[in-house]
């Protein structure tokens, strides 16, 4: 068994390798690059946070390690008669370009469902609850302009920061998967970002039963599946994915084959 602490560290780890999916953006808005120098240090207890949440307080770690790169506010809520309108992610200081940079980050995992449409349509959630083009738009139209709403523009005057001196940059790294068997090219995202492939059960079965399996809970998503220090057989996996998919949930399940090769998948449920 592994120690909360080195699992935590392992997640951190997994985070920050994360390629960057590579998004088409707009003209105002570039990718943002992460610090090449970086250090791991104790982020506390997480608990049960939300993977989102979770990938929040690494990106916030690693920024505090880093010399380019200073800390200036994070999570700065708009609140107006005591309503929560919305909130940017990160202003940081860069200290190579002598410049303010708004950061809206978000770690994402999408499957490519050929059926779903063209494009980037046809990125969607393991359990299509959200799709790409859905998270864009809601970037394009209501995160980023947060930043020049009128509270923002006070609550920065307080800290001589011009807003309309800011730089705005998305950060957005995941893992995206594609249907197994398939030969698909991507073009519209960075294939570097694809992590694995996902399959209905039935194809899981096959599969299950010449390899060795581990379903991992969603917070170890960032792992590299070859950190995994225990595996099971196809057959205690194959029930246990079949309990998540009679709950309508798309499991993570990592993968070890005869040779010691690892990789990722996704058994779906809206797949037979």
């Amino acid at each position: 068994m592994i120690s909360d602490a080195q699992r935590l560290e392992w997640q951190w780890e997994g985070f920050w390798r994360a390629p960057n999916l590579g998004a088409p953006l707009w003209d105002s808005i570039k990718n943002f690059h992460p610090p090449e120098k970086r250090e791991y240090s104790w982020v506390g207890d997480l608990g049960n946070i939300p993977l989102g949440k979770r990938a929040e307080k690494f990106f916030e770690s690693g920024i505090k390690s880093a010399d380019q790169y200073k800390l200036i506010a994070k999570n700065i809520q708009i609140i107006q008669s005591g309503i929560t309108m919305g909130e940017i992610d990160f202003v940081l200081f860069d200290r190579e370009r002598d410049s303010y940079v708004h950061v809206e980050l978000a770690f994402k995992l999408y499957l490519l469902d050929p059926d779903s449409g063209k494009g980037l349509d046809r990125w969607i959630g393991p359990n299509r609850r959200d799709r790409l083009v859905d998270k864009l738009h809601k970037l394009k139209t209501q995160q980023f302009p947060k930043l020049f709403d009128s509270i923002i523009a006070e609550i920065f005057s307080e800290k001589s920061i011009n807003t309309s001196e800011v730089e705005q940059r998305l950060y957005l790294p995941g893992q995206l998967f594609v249907p197994h068997g398939s030969n698909v090219q991507i073009s519209t995202l960075n294939p570097d970002a694809v992590a694995g492939v996902y399959m209905g059960f039935s194809d899981f079965k096959l599969l299950a039963a010449e390899v060795k399996c581990w379903i991992p809970e969603k917070q170890d998503w960032f792992i590299d599946p070859s950190r995994c220090p225990t595996w099971i057989s196809g057959s205690d996996a194959i029930s246990q994915v079949k309990e998540k998919l009679s709950r309508s949930r798309s499991p993570m399940v990592w993968i070890k084959d005869r040779d010691r090769n690892y990789s990722r998948c996704f058994v779906v449920f809206w797949k037979a």
